[in-house]
């Protein structure tokens, strides 16, 4: 009975150094798969553009801790049908409420349980913070363009920004593994370590 009892505790041990190990490995998971979904977006958003021969948009919101959608623009002339999409970047309403676009796809990391402490930030080439308000609009061509908190002209895109997502702690800090989402000049993106 008594080395029943002192193999039921080395087991008990065990599992209790094993649980934190594990849980963190799930953790970090999540981390990757939020990175994987966001690049995913990315590429699927260059797809339908030149897929449809229409000017779409990634639209990234870092408010609170990140979303990121994707909006097809529509033909705004009366004389066609509206479900035809519309080729400009800089000419397309791109306001979430107009008719003259529609959302694709989207992924919010504070509407999703699984992503609770998963953050999404992006950044400028150099390093710097881009600011809570990206957007990158592919033409028909597949060609990325990049404008700033959701205002002013769309530019050619020439450098590679990038997205970093990572896990937070309750004080918001960063903790685990940080993914990061590179959107290249040519359009695709990349996930880096």
């Amino acid at each position: 009975m008594l080395e029943l009892m002192v193999v039921v505790i080395i087991i008990g041990v065990l599992a209790a150094l094993g649980i934190p190990s594990i849980a963190t490995q799930l953790r970090d998971r999540r981390t990757n798969q939020a990175a994987h979904e966001v690049a995913l977006l990315y590429r699927q958003a260059r797809s339908l553009a030149m897929g449809r021969g229409a000017a779409v948009l990634v639209r990234f919101d870092g408010s609170a801790n990140g979303r990121v959608e994707v909006r097809e623009s529509m033909d705004a002339d009366p004389a066609h049908c509206l479900s035809l999409p519309a080729t400009s970047c800089s000419t397309a309403n791109w306001n979430a409420a107009s008719p003259l676009n529609r959302l694709v796809a989207s992924f919010d990391v504070n509407a999703s349980g699984p992503y609770e402490n998963v953050k999404l930030a992006f950044f400028q080439a150099d390093g710097t913070s881009a600011g809570s308000a990206v957007e990158v609009c592919f033409s028909p061509l597949g060609r990325p363009y990049r404008r700033l908190a959701f205002t002013g002209a769309f530019t050619p895109m020439v450098e590679v920004p990038y997205l970093q997502v990572n896990r937070v702690d309750a004080s918001n800090q960063p903790e685990g593994i940080t993914r990061t989402v590179l959107v290249l000049p040519n359009g695709t993106s990349r996930l880096s370590l």
